[in-house]
């Protein structure tokens, strides 16, 4: 089911989608929504909402202007039609986010947006610069980068990056800690096998989704660029609930810390 949401922030530039008489009215809905954006404002620096700006199509008559309604409107298409849809945020109505599509040989085209779909992401992904350091920060907006430019293996590639070389390599320190952990145990072991070695020191959402590691090399090795693309956007909210779950430990184990260490400075001082 094709959303306003689907549409403006997953599709990559030139993804299309066909337009037909039987599936005009759901794109129609979708490509001049009244409805807003929930998204991160590259100006503002901050999530944001973002109001739709009326952009429906009318026809004039001996009476005025009036709306088209989805068959006429797609009825009165031709060829290399240039849609544009606008977007102002909630917070100063200077900051606007743009899309643009075309319509050619029956298929509805994304051909532009500004900012780039890696600006808009920038914002949600920063909150883990801390925990994730610079290579992997590096790696996740890498991901990000290629597939908002119709690169879905790449993006895929690096998003795999994320999970072994930060989210595992992570959890194998946290495990060489404990007195049983068996290295060698551990590196003859699969993927799964591993997930289950390491299953104490792992977010749960790993641990009850093992597939997710498979789903990952299958997209790296097997799928084609296009199906790449579509399964992008929810391999990429699967690492982002990952990380979320390992920056509210690591925020958790930080507060108990501090603390601990102040309720030690009040006792000092009696």
């Amino acid at each position: 089911m094709l959303t306003p949401e689907k549409l403006f922030l997953e599709f990559a530039l030139y993804d299309s989608i066909t337009l037909e008489a039987n599936t005009c009215e759901h794109i129609y809905k979708s490509l001049f929504t009244s409805n807003s954006l929930d998204v991160s404002c590259p100006d503002c620096a901050t999530k944001s909402i973002f109001r739709a700006i009326d952009n429906r199509p009318r026809y004039e008559h001996a009476f005025g202007f009036e709306e088209y309604n989805p068959k006429d409107w797609f009825a009165s298409l031709h060829g290399n039609e240039l849609i544009k849809k606008d977007f102002t945020c909630s917070r100063n109505d200077d900051h606007k986010i743009s899309f643009l599509f075309v319509y050619k040989n029956g298929s509805l085209i994304k051909v532009g947006q500004y900012p780039a779909v890696a600006t808009l992401a920038e914002y949600e992904i920063k909150s883990f610069r801390k925990i994730l350091g610079g290579a992997s920060y590096g790696d996740f907006n890498r991901a990000i980068g290629l597939n908002s430019h119709g690169i879905g293996a790449g993006a895929i590639v690096y998003l795999r990056r994320v999970f072994e070389n930060f989210v595992i390599k992570r959890a194998v320190e946290e495990a060489r800690k404990t007195p049983s952990w068996d290295q060698e145990q551990y590196e003859r072991s699969r993927m799964r096998e591993k997930i289950d070695l390491l299953k104490s020191h792992l977010p749960e959402f790993i641990t009850q989704n093992k597939e997710l590691y498979s789903v990952l090399s299958v997209g790296i090795h097997e799928l084609s660029e296009e199906e790449c693309l579509k399964i992008f956007p929810v391999l990429r909210s699967c690492i982002v609930y990952i990380l979320t779950e390992i920056k509210n430990k690591h925020e958790e184990e930080q507060r108990k810390s501090e603390m601990i260490q102040a309720l030690k400075n009040i006792h000092k001082s009696y």
